[in-house]
């Protein structure tokens, strides 16, 4: 099996035309993400078939009222 790194597989999905989840390019960071919060394909739990609820919480900054997650 051949190692492929995230920043490979974006670049040939965006030659092959491929869109990405919103329409958008894929960048590696679509694939990858960020391994504490769980986000990006590959770190997706619901991928490997794994059902999981209320794994990101949003609350509101008082100073600036925006959602933060948390």
């Amino acid at each position: 099996m051949m190692d492929t790194s995230p920043r490979a597989i974006a670049f040939g999905l965006n030659r092959d035309g491929i869109p990405g989840p919103r329409g958008k390019t894929w960048g590696a960071s679509t694939l990858h993400g960020n391994v504490q919060r769980g986000t990006g394909i590959l770190n997706n739990e619901l991928y490997i078939g794994r059902l999981v609820w209320n794994r990101l919480r949003y609350i509101k900054d008082p100073d600036t009222g925006k959602r933060v997650s948390r």
